[in-house]
């Protein structure tokens, strides 16, 4: 699984960035944080792999995507692509 999150930009227009690998997502403190679950469920325990973080005063949505089948397989380093 992935998603898209859409970050607030200070031009006015939404940064979209897609987090890959990611089953789930939490907040911790000031950041949310992504995170890539054992076997790909959504779980968070201790063996859920951190993919990515970022200020959540600066998210305006998260949504849920599927991955494609040019998506990394399980254990790769996660890809995160950054639209403007």
């Amino acid at each position: 699984m992935a998603y898209e999150v859409t970050l607030r930009s200070e031009r006015g227009e939404g940064a979209r960035v897609e987090v890959v690998p990611s089953d789930a997502y939490a907040q911790e403190g000031p950041l949310t944080t992504f995170f890539e679950g054992r076997d790909g469920r959504a779980v968070l325990d201790s063996w859920a792999r951190r993919t990515a973080s970022f200020r959540t005063a600066d998210i305006v949505a998260v949504r849920l995507v599927q991955a494609g089948p040019d998506v990394q397989a399980p254990g790769q380093r996660p890809a995160l692509s950054l639209a403007l």
